[in-house]
């Protein structure tokens, strides 16, 4: 209840408490056992389902709650193995259901959250790169090169394509959210790439200042379609946290 009550209100809650509550979430979640697989073992795919939704969504916030609060996320990728949730559509998820015949191979009314943990275990994964330093993005990371960054975003954009957007219908509104929110994350990663690696240059070329804007531009264009398109206006409660620079 926690974890739902937050979901709603946190563009409302001082930041701060949102981001202390958040931690409350994630050592309750810690105790309950949900963020080790190996707690899955003994139980049934219905529970094992709906533990690794929760863990992912736990993770979710405490990444929007880091980001908000200009804090630091307080799971660390060593401390949990808990795999991703599966494309199962919430209505076959049910106490006696079967996981082969639950899993689906195309994108459901679920996609928009398993697209959001997929980005988010992309972002933890790259937090194990040499260059690393405890408390950074990767994408914001000096010890990163440019040309890597670029190669991790168009791989993941890639992944995306294939795994999930290829299949959107867009007069779905679910998807049509999915489609616009994952177009404006890749383009908000690599404009903070791009722009970490500007304050470090002692001159910035007008090319690049010419891309930044270009990149930054594209963004405001798929977040204001999500806030304005008829289709998804009943999701604005959602579009407006991740309005990008606010």
């Amino acid at each position: 209840m926690l974890i739902v009550g937050q979901t709603f209100l946190r563009d409302r809650t001082d930041i701060n408490t949102f981001w202390t509550l958040v931690g409350t979430a994630v050592r309750i979640g810690e105790r309950l056992g949900i963020q080790l697989e190996e707690s899955l073992r003994e139980m049934t795919p219905f529970d094992n389902e709906l533990r690794r939704r929760l863990w992912w969504s736990i993770l979710k916030l405490d990444d929007l709650a880091a980001q908000k609060s200009g804090g630091k996320s307080v799971c660390s990728r060593s401390d949990w193995d808990t795999k991703l949730p599966s494309n199962v559509e919430d209505q076959d998820l049910r106490p006696d259901m079967i996981w082969t015949s639950a899993v689906k191979a195309t994108p459901n009314v679920f996609m928009h959250g398993l697209v959001q943990f997929e980005i988010l275990n992309f972002h933890y994964n790259m937090k194990r790169h040499d260059g690393y330093k405890v408390g950074d993005y990767w994408f914001r990371n000096d010890g990163v090169a440019i040309e890597e960054k670029e190669r991790a975003i168009e791989s993941l954009e890639q992944m995306l394509q294939n795994k999930y957007l290829r299949h959107i219908d867009h007069l779905n509104p679910v998807h049509f959210l999915t489609w616009g929110m994952t177009k404006s994350i890749s383009n908000n990663t690599l404009l903070a790439a791009h722009y970490q690696q500007s304050k470090t240059a002692k001159q910035v070329s007008q090319s690049k200042k010419d891309l930044m804007f270009a990149l930054a531009q594209k963004s405001l264009e798929y977040n204001l379609l999500c806030m304005t398109t008829d289709l998804v206006k009943g999701f604005r409660w959602h579009t407006e946290n991740y309005f990008p620079w606010m």
